[in-house]
C-alpha cells in the first residue's frame, strides 16, 4: 500500500497491517516521526530508502556557484535546511535501502541497525511497452544527441565539462543535432547553431520523456567527480538502454562498478575525452548499434523486476499466516 507523505497522518492503520514500512526520502516532519515511532512500537520493521545524499551536508546542497543562478538564495537555503531533516528520519529507523552502493556507506552508519542494502533502478511495468518499441530514431540521416536533466544541480557539470565538446563537434560536423529536455543552460556560444538545437522544458510525466528519449541516437549522462556525484545511480543509462541507446557516462563510482567503458558505455572524465566520445559515436553507426545493443542486453538481463524483489525478500520478515 503507497501513501503520500502529505498523508503520513493517515497511514497507521496500513501499519497495523504490514510486515515492514518504507519511508522512501522524507524529512523528519511532525507526522513522519509518529508514523515511524508508531511501525517501531508495534514491532515493525522500519526501512530509510533514498536515493540521493541530501542527508550529509559535508556535500549537499552543492555550493551555490553551481547552480549558475537557477537556484534562488531562499531555494538555496531550503535545500540545506533539509538536509538534518533527512538526516533524522534516517536515524529513527531500522534499516537504510538506497540506489547505489557508493550511497549505502553513507547512509548505512545512520540507521539503528546499521545495515543499508541496495536496491538498484529496474524496469517495472510502466516500462514494458516502452522494452517493446522496434529501434526508430528520429532520422537517417541526421544523428540525435540526447541530454535530460530533471534538476538544476549540475549546470555547472554541462557547462565546463560537455559544452565545449559539443561546441566543438557542431563546428566539425553538419549533419549532428542536439536535443536537450528540462534544466540544461545553452549560453551564447551556442548561438550559430540554434538551428540545429531542440530544446524541451522540464517534464514530470517520465513516459512522455521516455518518447522523446526513445528517438535519440546518443545519449549522454554528465556529472563531476565528488560524493554526491559518486552516489547517484545509473538511471540515466539504464533509460537510454530500454531502447538500446548507447550512452556517453561520467565515471562515477557507480558506473565504474556496473559498466565496462567502451562495452556498455563509453566513459568520458574530461572536456578532451567528452570531444573524442561524441565524434567517436557521431561518425559510426556499427559502433553506435554495438553498444546500444550490449546496454540493452545487459539492463534486460541484470535491472528486471525479479532482481528488485530478491533484494526486498531478503530484508522484508516473512508474514504469519495466521495473523
Amino acid at each position: 500500500e503507497v501513501i503520500d507523505h502529505r498523508n503520513a497522518s493517515s497511514a497507521l492503520p496500513a501499519i497495523d497491517k504490514a510486515s515492514a514500512v518504507i519511508f522512501y526520502r522524507v524529512a523528519a516532519s511532525p507526522v513522519i516521526l509518529h508514523a515511524i515511532l508508531y511501525a517501531r512500537a508495534l514491532g515493525i520493521l522500519t526501512i530509510y530508502d533514498i536515493d540521493d545524499l541530501i542527508f550529509d551536508a559535508r556535500f549537499y546542497p552543492e555550493p551555490l556557484a553551481t547552480y549558475e543562478g537557477q537556484v534562488t538564495k531562499a531555494e538555496y537555503w531550503g535545500l540545506q535546511s533539509g538536509v538534518p531533516l533527512f538526516r533524522y528520519a534516517a536515524t529513527a529507523c531500522d534499516v537504510g535501502l538506497s540506489s547505489t552502493a557508493a550511497l549505502a556507506a553513507h547512509l548505512g552508519p545512520l540507521v539503528r541497525s546499521k545495515q543499508c542494502h541496495v536496491l538498484r533502478n529496474g524496469f517495472d511495468t510502466r516500462n514494458s511497452r516502452f522494452l517493446a518499441y522496434p529501434r526508430q530514431p528520429f532520422s537517417k540521416t541526421t544523428v540525435t544527441i540526447f541530454y535530460g536533466s530533471g534538476t538544476k544541480a549540475h549546470s555547472q557539470d554541462f557547462r565546463e565539462l560537455l559544452a565545449p565538446a559539443l561546441l566543438q563537434l557542431f563546428a566539425q560536423t553538419s549533419h549532428v543535432r542536439l536535443a536537450v529536455a528540462g534544466y540544461v543552460p545553452l549560453d551564447r556560444r551556442f548561438d550559430p547553431y540554434r538551428e540545429r538545437i531542440i530544446r524541451l522544458g522540464f517534464c514530470a510525466n517520465v513516459e512522455a520523456y521516455w518518447e522523446v528519449l526513445s528517438g535519440a541516437d546518443i545519449n549522454i549522462a554528465v556529472l563531476s567527480r565528488n560524493p554526491a556525484t559518486d552516489a547517484k545511480s545509473e538511471i540515466k543509462w539504464l533509460e537510454a538502454a530500454m531502447f538500446g541507446i548507447p550512452s556517453i557516462v561520467s565515471p562515477t563510482a557507480t558506473y565504474r562498478d556496473l559498466l565496462v567503458d567502451g562495452r556498455d558505455a563509453i566513459f568520458a572524465a574530461t572536456p578532451e575525452d567528452w570531444a573524442r566520445a561524441l565524434a567517436q559515436l557521431a561518425s559510426d553507426a556499427a559502433l553506435r548499434e554495438r553498444i546500444g545493443a550490449q546496454a540493452r542486453a545487459k539492463a534486460m538481463r541484470e535491472s528486471g523486476l525479479s532482481a528488485a524483489t530478491a533484494v526486498l525478500k531478503s530484508i522484508i520478515p516473512a508474514r504469519d499466516p495466521s495473523l
